[in-house]
């Protein structure tokens, strides 16, 4: 099931439910809740996490997505997690490199998939914590279960690569994707700086006395 899951992402074809958007600033905790995802997929990865105490496999994705808060076209970044190993169970996915970007968050629920109860953002904005473990909703991820699709909607427009962490007790941390601000390259500042040059030679042969 989990793969097929996984193609059905990779086509840009999975249909969800519309819902209202929940933000969640630095410092903020707020309940799961849905929320709908998609558009174009941009990227994808996917990893195991095997700190000694659970095996978790987990996919992110990032899509383009239309539908965005923000603006059409900005980043929703997705998680997935599978808990393939005989041990331990999965308390929380925390997602990095937020803190310079407004979010958005809240999962997409397949029939036998888990929810997150709640999901938290620290003082200092930069990490999303997807959290498990509260027993205020359907409980940890067990041995062959798997997590509902866990949404951060952002106002990135880009992204690169980072980190993702899984735990329990225990917490493991592997390659992931992060949302990226959008920094003007070199070539970019050379015209600009030769430009502000030209204006302020024609202003100082126009003021010439």
């Amino acid at each position: 099931m989990f793969k097929s899951l996984l193609a059905l992402c990779s086509l840009g074809l999975f249909a969800v439910a519309a819902a209202s958007a929940t933000p969640i600033l630095p410092g903020g905790s707020v309940p799961g809740s849905p929320l709908s995802f998609g558009g174009t997929l941009m990227a994808q990865v996917s990893s195991n996490i095997s700190p000694g105490t659970f095996s978790g496999n987990y996919t992110e994705y990032v899509y383009s997505d239309p539908g965005n808060s923000y603006c059409a076209g900005c980043l929703d970044f997705v998680y997935q997690i599978a808990n393939v190993g005989s041990k331990g169970d999965i308390e929380h996915l925390t997602g990095f490199s937020y803190d310079s970007f407004m979010t958005n968050v809240g999962f997409t629920l397949e029939p036998g998939t888990i929810a997150p109860d709640v999901i938290t953002r620290t003082t200092a904005g930069d990490t999303v914590d997807f959290n498990f473990l509260s027993g205020s909703g359907t409980g940890d991820i067990n041995a062959g279960e798997s997590s509902a699709f866990l949404v951060v909607q952002t106002n990135a427009r880009t992204w690169t690569t980072g980190l993702t962490s899984l735990q329990d007790g225990s917490a493991g941390t592997s390659g992931g994707l992060v949302p990226a601000s959008t920094v003007p390259e070199p070539a970019s500042f050379l015209l600009l700086g030769s430009g502000l040059l030209g204006l302020a030679g024609a202003a100082k042969k126009r003021f010439k006395v």
